[in-house]
């Protein structure tokens, strides 16, 4: 068995449309500003030398800051609003092997997975906008949503060579 905890923190303030960067909107303080958390809890069993099963439980909180989502789309005179959405992600379940024997191979290997992303994640969080009529509670924006609702289909690859002495390069996609 093999446990692990790894951390991942998402800054995004910068505005595209096509590949064209708008520069503007950070300049006039319209950005929208998403900031996620995320600590990816796994689990990983060998079944053999050769074959893994590994499985993810990611936890998020995440914020996102706006002025336009609330007062309407006249942000040079809206005050920034933030709203948060929190909780479990989407669980996911992945089997890896080996393709040469570790045994004989232990200076370079490849691996292969493939698993499932299953749909534990909220996909419907909730949070207060302010809107001209009064404070409404609605959908936070897809961008911060733990969960995206579907059921996915993963493939995985890792791979290690030994350069020369004790320096190894490694490759994870």
């Amino acid at each position: 068995w093999q446990c692990s905890l790894a951390y991942r923190w998402l800054h995004s303030d910068r505005h595209f449309r096509g590949g064209r960067e708008e520069a503007n909107r950070q300049a006039a303080g319209s950005e929208v500003i998403n900031d996620v958390h995320t600590f990816d809890l796994t689990a990983t069993y060998a079944v053999n030398a050769r074959l893994s099963l590994g499985l993810t439980v990611p936890i998020m909180q995440a914020d996102r800051s706006s002025k336009y989502e609330h007062l309407g789309n006249t942000p040079a005179t809206n005050p920034r609003f933030s709203t948060q959405a929190s909780g479990f992600g989407d669980v996911r379940l992945v089997g890896m092997t080996w393709l040469f024997d570790p045994a004989k191979h232990p200076n370079g290997n490849f691996a292969m997975g493939a698993g499932l992303k299953f749909p534990t994640g909220e996909y419907k969080a909730t949070d207060v906008f302010e809107r001209t009529v009064g404070p409404r509670t609605r959908f936070v924006d897809s961008s911060i949503q733990p969960g995206d609702g579907g059921l996915g289909v993963l493939f995985e690859a890792q791979a290690f060579q030994k350069l020369f002495k004790n320096t190894f390069a490694y490759l994870n996609a």
